[in-house]
């Protein structure tokens, strides 16, 4: 037994040891793959750690922008407001003169503004011409026509060719990009316009609104003490909707005319038709009662009109009325009367504020001026 534990000795310590460096590898690779995930752990830690406070970072930021939109929500909430009910306003008003008073006034309220202008656009928009310019004490300091700029000319023609609303920031820069010179920028009458907004609808343009004079600080009773550019944009972003709705609302009242001038004139002579004489008649009678005025009134007919059409033809008898027409059109601008078709060929004028001895000198004109008239086919008529 001796023999053979001497004998095997070896071999079972070589045994032993080996499996005592296989535990030892086992422990080493154990404890390496510990500080493998503890790594990996702590690198998972870190990173968690950095993405949460990037998180933080980023809601901060997000709940100050909320704060500052809903802030800028509540300033523009009142502009909002007030360009509502200016767009309500407008909506029942049919006069052009309505209609400009009431944008210059509200602009001149709503931005805070020390001058307001409007420029109608004249000659097809080539030329840009004073309209109306309210000042902040209410008043129309500068009378109409007192400014005129041609197209492209100066800040307020510059603006209406570019057809969007500028600052003088925006206006220069964009005629840096255009390769304009700033002298030609400059206004020619001396006047600072801080923003111009052109009134377009569709291709039409109907006039500019210029605004000079903002106290920055206080738009439509908002306060923007911290910037003064917020204000700025607020002002433009504001005159730029008030200039889209009187664009809207001068169109409006355009079409509105044209309707009311239909249904008040003859189709074929261009003068007022009865309905309208008899209205503007009663209206004048009214008038004159009251003020205490006197009223002409001249009538006449076309002699053997009928005779004129059968012997000529009806398209001749209308260019025969056509001729009238005119004549009694262009010498009622003289006497400031009002003339009418009454009937067939029969015509009138109302001869306001004329007593009997005008009205039968302005009744022999308008026969003085008939009968050296030459008129086709004249020679076929009796008499």
């Amino acid at each position: 037994m001796e023999n053979f534990i001497s004998e095997n000795f070896g071999l079972v310590a070589s045994i032993a040891g080996g499996l005592l460096v296989i535990l030892l590898i086992i422990i080493l690779e154990l404890k390496s793959k510990i500080n493998k995930e503890r790594k990996i752990k702590k690198d998972y830690e870190k990173r968690l750690r950095r993405l949460r406070e990037s998180h933080e970072f980023m809601m901060k930021e997000l709940t100050s922008r909320i704060d500052e939109l809903n802030m800028l929500f509540s300033k523009r909430k009142r502009i909002i407001q007030a360009v509502l009910n200016l767009a309500g306003a407008l909506s029942e008003l049919t006069e052009k003169e309505e209609i400009i008073e009431l944008l210059t006034e509200q602009v001149k309220n709503i931005i805070n503004a020390n001058d307001v202008y409007y420029f109608n656009a004249v000659e097809g928009g080539f030329k840009l011409v004073l309209y109306k310019h309210k000042s902040f004490e209410d008043k129309e300091l500068l009378g109409r026509g007192a400014l005129v700029y041609n197209f492209g000319e100066g800040p307020i023609g510059y603006a209406a060719k570019k057809r969007f609303t500028m600052d003088k920031d925006t206006m220069y820069q964009d005629a840096l990009v255009e390769g304009i010179p700033e002298t030609q920028l400059t206004d020619p009458f001396g006047i600072n316009y801080e923003i111009i907004s052109p009134l377009f609808h569709r291709e039409r343009l109907f006039g500019v609104l210029a605004v000079s004079g903002i106290k920055q600080e206080k738009i439509e009773g908002v306060v923007y003490e911290e910037s003064k550019e917020e204000a700025l944009r607020a002002a433009m972003e504001t005159v730029q909707m008030i200039s889209e709705l009187g664009a809207l609302a001068l169109r409006s009242a355009e079409l509105m005319e044209k309707i009311q001038r239909m249904a008040d004139t003859d189709g074929l002579t261009e003068i007022y038709n009865k309905r309208y004489f008899m209205e503007k008649l009663q209206e004048i009678l009214e008038n004159a009662k009251k003020d205490g005025f006197q009223v002409g009134l001249f009538l006449m007919d076309i002699d053997y009109f009928k005779k004129y059409n059968d012997t000529n033809g009806h398209p001749k008898g209308d260019l025969l009325l056509k001729s009238i027409a005119k004549i009694l059109k262009k010498t009622a601008e003289t006497a400031k009367g009002i003339p009418a078709r009454y009937g067939g060929e029969e015509f009138v004028v109302i001869l306001p504020k004329k007593n009997k001895i005008e009205s039968l000198r302005y009744g022999e004109m308008v026969r003085q001026i008939i009968e050296r008239t030459k008129f086709p086919h004249e020679e076929k008529q009796p008499g």
